[in-house]
């Protein structure tokens, strides 16, 4: 065997060897080549520019939550600051892509209330007033029935709110969300949520 090897070896190293060797490797290199452009040109089939979350239709957005000891934390979530988006929320999701929660945004006081009619996961909310501080906050059930008892319950704060934020079911204290913390909603995310 390593004779035959050394046979090899010699006749590739003259110079009609080596010529014949570079003409392999360059079309072994455009074979490659050839094939990563056929597989990447048939996915996605429809191309479409992300606006950097990774839920389609949402953007991310980052929140800072101090507890009411006075730290403070930072995180990233996915932004709801249309009445489409808040309207879209988590149904149909079985989670939150990895980002800490969803932020539901409103320009002005809302006294508002949620459902969970199509959202197969349990949820958390917090609602906080214009200026940040804590509301209230609620556990709601999963449904994902879009009809039935679970899909006509309805979760409303205390009083009225200007942020709302989604999180997992039992997430709000891992978060230092309770009374006397406060949130503020702003910025990108650092590390991308």
């Amino acid at each position: 065997m390593t004779a035959t090897l050394w046979r090899l070896l010699a006749q590739v190293a003259t110079e009609r060897g080596l010529r014949w060797l570079g003409v392999g490797i360059w079309v072994l290199l455009a074979l490659g080549l050839a094939a990563c452009l056929d597989n990447g040109a048939d996915s996605p089939g429809d191309p479409v520019l992300q606006d950097g979350s990774r839920l389609p239709g949402f953007a991310e957005v980052a929140f800072e939550i101090e507890t009411a000891a006075g730290d403070v934390s930072a995180y990233c979530a996915l932004l709801a600051d249309t009445e489409e988006l808040r309207a879209q929320g988590m149904i149909g999701q079985s989670d939150f892509a990895g980002y800490d929660g969803m932020v539901f945004r409103y320009q002005a006081d809302s006294t508002g209330q949620y459902h969970m009619r199509g959202v197969p996961i349990p949820l958390a909310i917090a609602w906080f007033a214009g200026d940040g501080t804590f509301v209230s906050s609620a556990e709601m059930d999963a449904c994902p029935e879009a009809t039935g008892a679970c899909a006509e319950r309805r979760y409303g704060a205390a009083g009225p709110f200007r942020t709302a934020l989604e999180a997992p079911a039992g997430g709000l204290s891992v978060l230092g969300i309770g009374p006397g913390s406060r949130i503020s909603v702003g910025g990108s995310c650092a590390g991308g949520g």
